[in-house]
């Protein structure tokens, strides 16, 4: 067996697309790393007015300040183009919501430097997520200060999970949190640290850092907010924060506690359309089911609710609720008994179901709502 060889001379086409080959593997082999670097402060401030131009300008007005920026940029590459600069460029005379951004970028900026660090990735999605849940609020009529939201997003993006926390916190009925007013006392003013373990995953440095920014929002309502990002809180207490600020405004009203505001509320309520009657009741039955700190207070409400805006359905949908509620949470109170009493009378074609709840309840163990049941059978 003879093997023929061949032999190459430099020309070779042969030869050319190996050594081609082979310098592209290298190429492949030997890379400089570089890493885009952290934005600064100035960075991010300006980031933010063009930004915030961009979306609020029309093109004309946007590509005469992009201009201006470049030939700023060429000039001075270290400080901010910033809202000054822009106001020589366009009158901002009209344009209230681009000058109110622009006031604030360089606060902002700021906040944003020190919890995102710089990240360029971070910091667009963040503004472009800001953008649009400040024009959501606009649009749902919600009142909001700028800087608490971005305060909220940042926790947001630092810790989702004591975000998320917090979003529970803030479910009750004032939407305020205490217990970030006792850390902002130790961490702000100084106050003497006598919080617990529950505390632990507050008093991170990133967290202490975080409870700083101004503003404080230890006394501020924080549903507002909170209904604007409820796509990330995923609260299982309820889906109060799923609904909208009317149908908030007006459970908060028959809810309360206060005998005056249940009043206006349910005067409201029965003026309005059987949807939004069929929102706040379902918001109610939720609450009633998974809410059961305020059992009592919820246990009222309903009884109003049964009373003042007559619908049979209610009240089948409240029989089929005491049903599946837990009897611990139940077993001191009288006023189930009351309530399915007032549905027998009311609603004849609930009276056996009614009477067969008034049953079970009387052969339980020996509480409250037991002796209740036992009385209503007599």
């Amino acid at each position: 067996m003879h093997l023929k060889l061949h032999t190459f001379n430099n020309d070779s086409e042969y030869l050319q697309n190996t050594q081609q080959i082979v310098t592209d593997y290298i190429e492949k082999l030997i890379q400089i790393p570089y890493r885009i670097p952290k934005l600064s402060a100035s960075e991010i401030e300006t980031y933010n007015n063009l930004l915030f131009s961009l979306n609020l300008l029309n093109s004309e007005e946007f590509q005469k300040i992009y201009y201006e920026y470049l030939e700023f940029r060429r000039g001075d590459f270290y400080s901010p183009f910033s809202f000054g600069n822009i106001k020589e460029i366009i009158s901002l005379d009209d344009k209230t919501e681009l000058s109110n951004l622009l006031n604030i970028s360089h606060f902002m900026s700021q906040m944003i430097t020190n919890v995102l660090k710089g990240n360029p990735r971070q910091t667009k999605r963040f503004l472009n997520t800001f953008i649009l849940r400040r024009k959501l609020a606009q649009v749902a009529s919600l009142e909001i200060d700028i800087l608490i939201l971005i305060k909220l997003m940042l926790l947001e993006y630092l810790n989702p999970t004591l975000f998320k926390k917090l979003n529970e916190l803030q479910s009750g009925e004032s939407g305020i949190v205490l217990e970030l007013g006792m850390l902002e006392s130790v961490f702000i003013d100084g106050e003497e640290n006598k919080l617990g373990e529950g505390f632990k995953d507050w008093q991170t440095p990133q967290i202490q850092n975080w409870i700083r920014i101004e503003p404080k929002i230890g006394n501020v309502d924080l549903r507002n907010y909170f209904w604007l990002v409820r796509d990330k809180t995923e609260s299982t207490m309820s889906n109060i924060h799923m609904v909208s600020p009317i149908i908030q405004k007006l459970y908060s009203q028959i809810s309360s506690t206060d005998k005056h505001q249940r009043s206006v509320g349910f005067i409201e309520l029965k003026k309005l359309d059987e949807l939004v009657k069929d929102e706040v009741f379902e918001l109610l039955n939720n609450e009633l089911l998974n809410n059961p700190s305020k059992t009592r207070n919820l246990l009222d409400t309903l009884f109003d609710y049964l009373e003042k805006i007559d619908n049979e359905k209610y009240a089948v949908f409240a029989l089929d609720s005491f049903k599946k509620m837990s009897f611990a949470l139940i077993k001191n109170e009288r006023k189930p008994i009351d309530i399915l009493k007032f549905m027998k009378s009311k609603h004849k074609k609930l009276t056996s179901g009614c009477d067969e709840l008034i049953d079970e309840f009387s052969q339980k163990e020996s509480c409250l709502l037991q002796k209740t049941a036992m009385k209503a059978k007599e």
